[in-house]
């Protein structure tokens, strides 16, 4: 998926970036509607969806001030694959992703 040379929404994300970050929104707010099970697991799984944030706030920054933050190259074979999940994954979904993330780093 390219990226389109214009920002067009107000956050200064790519649209393919703002996806990512509703994305990432709506998992907070949906992990948030869960019966707690322990005390600090909404902050964990906040910090985790803010790490998540600084990485997409990184990229405004690199196209706002390339001089400063300028970008890398990447590496081909170091080039993430996407592992397709269903919207409502079940279990056996996500313990197949784990089993493919875990074949391609042995």
């Amino acid at each position: 998926m390219t990226e389109p040379s214009e920002i067009t929404r107000a956050d200064g994300l790519t649209d393919t970036e703002g996806i990512v970050m509703d994305a990432l929104c709506q998992a907070f707010n949906t992990f948030a509607t869960l019966e707690r099970q322990h005390p600090d697991e909404l902050r964990d799984f906040a910090d985790g969806i803010h790490r998540c944030q600084d990485a997409l706030a990184l990229r405004i920054v690199r196209r706002t001030f390339p001089a400063g933050w300028p970008t890398k190259p990447t590496d081909e074979h170091q080039a993430v694959k996407v592992i397709n999940l269903p919207i409502r994954a079940t279990g056996a979904d996500l313990r197949g992703a784990l089993a493919e993330l875990a074949a391609r780093f042995a």
